[in-house]
């Protein structure tokens, strides 16, 4: 009787560990295809990715919305590379908060490289199957952040 409750516990602990693996892959996937539809101004891929209400709080304190993100991304943001690093994730009853550090170097109006260091928090809310992304904060460690 104590080994096979023992053997239960154990599944439990285990299918536990291998469902938040999974969310935490399928979160960390979604925040790499915003970077990667980021980069490539692909508006429509980052748009799907976002929810309709959006708001992304920006180092210098103001505040955008997803259109004004996505005009952004469209008109002039022009990153060469974002490079995410010290990713932690914690989940809450279907939303995840990802906080991490980011490494933006992009061409500046005369082409010349530029960068900055933030950190940033993420929030997801899983909508219809799929995790969502429907806030961002970032901070400025160095570098031009605004």
């Amino acid at each position: 009787m104590k080994t096979i409750l023992a053997s239960i516990i154990m599944l439990t602990v285990v299918s536990s560990f291998s469902q938040d693996r999974k969310l935490t892959t399928d979160i960390l996937t979604t925040e790499r295809k915003i970077v990667d539809a980021v980069i490539k101004t692909d508006t429509v891929t980052v748009s799907q990715l976002l929810s309709k209400d959006y708001t992304y709080t920006l180092p210098d304190g103001k505040i955008i919305s997803k259109k004004q993100y996505l005009s952004d991304i469209a008109l002039w943001w022009r990153p060469v590379s974002i490079d995410h690093s010290d990713q932690k994730i914690s989940m809450y009853n279907g939303t995840a908060i990802v906080l991490g550090k980011a490494k933006y170097r992009w061409k500046n109006k005369n082409g010349e490289i530029e960068e900055a260091n933030e950190q940033y928090t993420d929030t997801y809310v899983k909508i219809n199957k799929r995790w969502t992304r429907v806030s961002s904060h970032a901070s400025c460690l160095s570098g031009r952040c605004t």
